[in-house]
């Protein structure tokens, strides 16, 4: 287990040790000073506070000391457990400040980071969080007291469950510190954030600067340097096993690097002083070090370290909460290696539970981990009736803090479903399950969105595979239904996404008109717009680098925090300036029952959840909800996602001899890993709509194999008998929804009869008029001729082709012309009669886009280029003919996208990658923005598209959905693309990366 409450304690002691020293007064006094905060920085509170309080008046302005001493006078106060009095102590000094007629911003910033520090200790990350409010806004966030004070404002936002709050925090910190011990604090702090939040390989990246850094000159901060550093390269050796652990590859060049790490912590921690303060750190990183030679391979080794660590750790008082918890994790570990009876395990951990109930009040956070792992250890000696007790407290106090702040605690991970299933009867579960999500839900409407939290994606896990194990257990019909309502609510919480959130702000947004706030709503929603934009362009400013960017990052990030402010104030005013106004609420999850009552009897809802190491799959149909577990892991699905893709997006190809064979293996892998295994719960069905998780939103299923070939296709020659392989996409028509939600309103609203006369059939906007690419253009219309008019399959072989590129190749005034999409738009406009309202070239321009009447058009198509985030904008986008060779007027963003009004039935990205663009959440993602406009549904790209191929299957698509518009989107595309495969006179066409890039979301007939 990861223990997160250790690491949390530890990590949080860094944050009182990063005070800065005092300056210069009297000699004598000074060396007093100096000596004080030496003894607070090694741990001696009672020796330091006795100092500072002979030599210091809290109720005095004396100038020449550092403010800071008075923060370690605090701090020491806070660790003899008097809190109230540190607080008010920090209060006092505050007033004198403000009572001045320029008080020193430094100052302001460090006292008020100090009481934010001790509320933190107290559990109270609301009144941190109010504190760094009320400091005035025209004081100066700079410098070092700036940066700690983001270090701690990062910690409160943590503990409240807002992780986009607590990473601009941790970056705004990183900007500001000036010294190698808060930097280490920083990058411990924000390389956890970063891995709580999935964000492996980012915190890897952020980790691995710890190998970079310097000791620090000054002596005095040399032990809390050691102690920080230790704990990060601990936590960096955890992050590079558990990435060995998915990719086995890895392993033998892990095992020696983890080696490094932990002997070099192992060397800072035994430099540190033998004080109680650096205790913690001591057991932490000794035990993660045995731990990590089990998992390597050593046991031996392991064997003796724990030898060392009981005989230490048992001459330490067992009184104090870390070293019981220690204690009792290296006694487990040891009597394990060295099989000893689980009765002293038992006793072990009883032992630390009744130390933690002396310390801790009962419905404590901190007590979660020792009673969960007491249960598990009387579970497994056959105490099931002790365990349900020690349960029973835990997820009682589990579920409190979840509706407040979206945050699970850690210390439930260790208990499994059959753990669950042992200890509890099916309805007790049920019941606590329903309680648990209900908490969700609650933390969901007020827009905390659980699923950020790792510990919070664990305990949907564990009820779903629960729910699981119980589908053979439940006989009465009632708790029947509520089993399928927790199975398909969980799995709604965890595909409450960005794009399921934008869906739900746009309704909230169409619904409140009428409303007296709606001004002020609205300039919510803008608020949230335009913070996306700003935290993308930030991410962008710092992936750069500082030098020439530091006053841009600094702008933005002002400007983030003062839309934050305004955003507060805004959400805070709307009860008390319309008392009688009902406020929008986010509308609760869809149950399953409401879905299957409009279910047909050949249609299917299929949702997978794909974590770390654990798969699952929800099938509704109009009979039942069917959960079924998927033996593979994230990291075997991205792989072959991988290997899949990579055989599908060949830009840049010159000749059709160049293309590689389709990656047919992996892809037949992935049908038998996460499709074949929901077989037998579809019998009868042809209408699939499906929500993808994970990896599997990057490629439509549609063309997964169901057999292999008996021959392997691994020539271009051999291109025709793709036409041949049993596809997926042969068996059920499919159409991928954004959310449950989203699908109940396509299932259950009627059919729009809006007037005809006052509608719109189509508009379009393609190949933008940039610097000509003489290189590209003598290739444009070769692959098509080709196939045409040339009847020699030897010249067909050798003919060229003209991708549709995005700006992550080259720059946007280099990016190549598309001709063929000016003809796929005036085809478009042939078959539906509408043909006033194509622009193309020099009239493609987003000034033209906006002064269209867009909430009349049925059908938008954008014929263009794919713009990805990072590299010529912070957001995804679209690419239009900039105006008088402006290119920032170039650019149709997610952003800009978001803030049109649409009512189209179908928006059509005929370009490059259209459903990959833009990985953050909110509004960064192309498809996010245009639900949000106002599209009902959408035609996406998984790739790089070539022109001729993409005019030929968007031309057919529409054809087919004139003759036969009830057929839907999907059925159309389907149909396309099985002409394209089997027809098409150029046979290269039967590959998928021609006739598959594209998928449908949303509303579909």
């Amino acid at each position: 287990m990861f223990y997160n409450f250790c690491r949390r304690v530890i990590l949080t002691l860094s944050f009182i040790v990063a005070l800065s020293g005092c300056d210069a007064v009297e000699q004598a006094e000074t060396g007093v000073l100096m000596k004080a905060e030496v003894l607070f920085k090694e741990g001696h509170f009672n020796e330091s506070f006795t100092l500072y309080e002979k030599n210091l008046d809290p109720s005095t302005l004396i100038a020449g000391i550092d403010e800071a001493n008075y923060s370690r006078m605090a701090m020491a106060l806070g660790m003899m457990g008097k809190g109230q009095t540190a607080v008010d102590l920090l209060q006092e000094r505050l007033r004198l400040y403000q009572a001045t007629a320029k008080p020193a911003d430094k100052a302001l910033l460090e006292l008020t980071a100090s009481i934010m520090f001790l509320q933190l200790m107290a559990q109270d990350p609301a009144a941190a969080i109010e504190t760094a409010r009320k400091l005035p806004t025209d004081v100066t966030r700079q410098g070092a007291e700036a940066s700690r004070l983001f270090l701690i404002l990062g910690e409160a936002w943590i503990q409240m469950g807002d992780y986009v709050h607590a990473e601009r925090a941790y970056q705004l910190a990183m900007m500001e510190a000036d010294d190698v011990l808060t930097k280490t604090s920083i990058i411990n702090r924000y390389g956890t954030l970063l891995n709580e939040t999935r964000r492996t390989r980012a915190a890897i990246d952020l980790f691995r600067q710890l190998e970079t850094l310097s000791p620090p000159d000054r002596e005095a901060d040399l032990a809390l340097y050691n102690n920080d550093r230790a704990v990060g390269l601990i936590l960096y050796g955890k992050l590079l096993m558990e990435r060995a652990e998915a990719k086995p590859a890895l392993r033998a060049e892990t095992v020696e690097k983890v080696g490094k790490l932990y002997l070099e912590a192992m060397k800072l921690v035994n430099k540190l002083p033998e004080t109680t303060f650096f205790q913690g750190t001591k057991h932490y990183v000794n035990l993660e070090t045995g731990k990590a030679m089990e998992t390597m391979g050593y046991p031996d080794m392991a064997i003796e370290l724990y030898n060392m660590m009981q005989s230490n750790l048992f001459s330490h008082s067992t009184e104090d909460p870390m070293t019981a918890r220690v204690a009792w994790d290296v006694a487990v570990r040891h009597s394990r290696l060295t099989n000893v009876a689980n009765n002293k395990q038992v006793q072990l951990a009883e032992a630390r539970v009744n130390t933690y109930l002396q310390t801790f009040p009962l419905d404590s956070q901190q007590l979660l981990a020792p009673l969960a792992d007491l249960a598990l250890t009387q579970l497994r000696n056959g105490q099931v009736e002790q365990a349900r007790n020690m349960v029973d407290i835990a997820i009682t106090n589990y579920a409190k803090p979840i509706a407040d702040y979206g945050v699970c605690f850690s210390g439930l991970e260790n208990l499994y479903a059959d753990d669950l299933v042992t200890l509890y009867d099916p309805k007790t579960l049920l019941r606590y399950a329903n309680a648990i999500l209900t908490k969700f839900l609650i933390a969901n409407s007020r827009g905390l969105n659980v699923w950020q939290s790792n510990n919070c994606r664990m305990a949907l896990y564990t009820i779903l595979w629960t729910m699981e194990m119980l589908q053979d257990q439940v006989d009465d019909p009632a708790d029947q239904d509520l089993l399928d309502s927790i199975v398909v609510l969980a799995a709604q919480i965890h595909q409450y996404g960005p794009l399921a959130h934008s869906l739900v702000m746009r309704k909230l947004k169409n619904d409140s008109v009428n409303q007296p706030y709606h001004d002020d709503f609205n300039r919510i929603v803008a608020i949230g717009e335009r913070q996306t934009r700003l935290r993308a362009q930030l991410r962008h400013l710092l992936a750069e680098g500082f030098g020439d960017n530091q006053s841009k990052v600094e702008n933005v990030s002002q400007e983030i925090e003062n839309l934050a402010l305004e955003y507060d104030r805004l959400i805070a005013s709307i009860p008390e300036k319309y008392p009688n106004a009902t406020p929008p609420q986010i509308p609760l999850p869809v149950s399953p029952l409401s879905l299957q009552q409009h279910l047909d009897r050949d249609d299917a809802i299929i949702i997978w959840l794909v974590e770390d190491y654990d798969a699952l799959a929800v099938v509704i149909t109009r009979d039942e909800v069917q959960t079924v577990p998927l033996s593979v892991s994230l990291d075997e699905i991205e792989q072959r996602v991988t290997e899949t893709r990579a055989s599908l997006d060949q830009p840049g190809l010159r000749s059709a001899m160049d293309i590689r064979p389709f990656a047919m293996e992996p892809a037949y892998q992935l049908y038998q890993d996460t499709f074949k295994p929901l077989q037998p719960y579809l019998k009868g069905k042809k209408n699939l709509y499906l929500l993808p998780d994970g990896p599997l939103a990057k490629l439509p299923l549609q063309i997964l194999p169901t057999q292999l070939p008996e021959k392997a296709i691994s020539s271009p020659l051999d291109f025709v008998r793709y036409r041949s392989v049993s596809w997926l996409g042969n068996e059920y028509l499919m159409s991928y929804q954004p959310s449950l939600s989203n699908l109940h309103t396509q299932l259950t609203s009627p059919k729009a009869t809006s007037d005809k006369s006052k509608r719109l059939a189509y508009a379009g906007f393609g190949n933008p008029k940039m610097q000509p690419v003489k290189t590209m253009e003598t290739w444009d219309n070769a692959f098509t001729e080709a196939g045409e008019h040339l009847q020699d399959m030897r010249q067909q072989f050798h003919a060229s082709f003209s991708f549709m590129g995005n700006s992550t190749q080259e720059s946007l005034s280099r990016l190549a012309p598309l001709p063929k999409t000016e003809q796929q738009l005036r085809r478009i406009g042939q078959i539906l009669g509408e043909d006033d309202y194509i622009y193309v070239g020099k009239s493609a321009t987003l000034a033209q886009l906006e002064q269209l009447p867009l909430s009349r058009f049925e059908t938008l198509v954008f014929a263009t280029h794919g713009l990805m985030a990072g590299e010529s904008t912070p957001e995804p986008g679209l690419v239009m003919t900039p105006v008088n060779g402006d290119y920032s007027t170039a650019i149709l963003d997610s952003s800009t996208i978001a803030g049109l009004k649409l009512d189209a039935d179908r928006v059509i990205l005929s370009a490059c990658n259209t459903g990959e663009l833009g990985e953050e959440n909110g509004l960064a993602s192309l498809s996010t923005a245009f639900f949000y406009a106002g599209a009902r549904s959408l035609l996406v790209s998984h790739w790089s598209t070539e022109q001729s191929a993409t005019t030929a299957l968007i031309v057919k698509l529409f054809a087919e959905l004139q003759l036969s518009p009830e057929q839907g989107l999907s059925a159309s595309l389907q149909r396309a693309a099985h002409d394209m495969r089997d027809h098409d006179k150029n046979l290269f066409h039967a590959h998928p990366m021609f006739w598959a890039p594209f998928v449908a979301i949303g509303q579909d007939h």
